[in-house]
């Protein structure tokens, strides 16, 4: 039996503001498909050897590596973040110097990763999603393990929205650090937590749009998961 009408896809839409025009045609979020590693490229397909009568496998007969590396969409740094620590003190400049950087005390998480200076680097990035994201460090996409890790977790749309923001954790040394993750470079995989079909574009909106779809998927006025809001809080 055949269906008259084609379920339609989701959409989803990546915006920055106008005075972030630049990151959508130099950094833009891209599809995994299109952001294959060359490792990968370069590993040959698994296939039968006649000479020795024997299958010849490599990491490409592995579903699970194969779709992670093909399904959701790369979020790159947008511009070149350096980095200094020395034991809990640190020092942070973006090469744009306009974004922001908050680190979060471990006094919020007793107990989690006490060894470790965690960071919320602030992406220009909104995206407009009707479904729940999840995001994770894109760990295929490296050749060798980063300076850095990256948690991962579920961003559900509040308003449609969602803030996509990476977290980021340094592990603290005594010894001064200086660090340095240069613009392109992969900074998160998001998975959104649908199995149907999904329509993907990155705009460029208005600084007073964006304003507006930002303040959507603020988390500030929340007191509660449920919604209330918090006067303490309020602008």
């Amino acid at each position: 039996m055949q269906f008259l009408f084609k379920e339609k896809p989701i959409v989803i839409t990546a915006v920055v503001a106008s005075n972030y025009s630049q990151v959508c045609e130099s950094s833009p979020i891209t599809l995994a498909s299109e952001c294959k590693p060359n490792w990968w490229k370069n590993t040959p397909s698994s296939k039968f050897d006649w000479n020795l009568f024997e299958s010849t496998l490599t990491v490409k007969s592995c579903p699970g590596v194969g779709l992670s590396i093909q399904r959701g969409f790369i979020l790159p740094m947008w511009c070149d973040l350096a980095l200094e620590t020395e034991g809990d003190s640190w020092k942070l400049l973006y090469s744009d110097r306009k974004s922001t950087a908050n680190q979060h005390p471990n006094l919020q998480a007793p107990g989690f990763y006490e060894d470790h200076l965690i960071f919320k680097i602030n992406s220009p990035w909104r995206i407009i999603s009707p479904v729940e994201l999840f995001v994770c460090s894109p760990f295929y996409l490296y050749n060798k393990a980063p300076f850095y890790s990256t948690p991962s977790g579920f961003i559900p749309p509040i308003l449609n929205t969602c803030a996509i923001n990476p977290f980021l954790m340094f592990k603290k040394d005594i010894q001064k650090q200086q660090y340095l993750i240069k613009c392109g470079s992969p900074l998160l995989h998001i998975l959104p937590f649908t199995d149907k079909k999904i329509s993907f574009k990155c705009e460029v909106v208005s600084n007073e749009e964006y304003e507006k779809i930002s303040n959507r998927a603020g988390t500030r006025n929340h007191f509660v998961s449920k919604g209330l809001k918090n006067k303490l809080f309020s602008k």
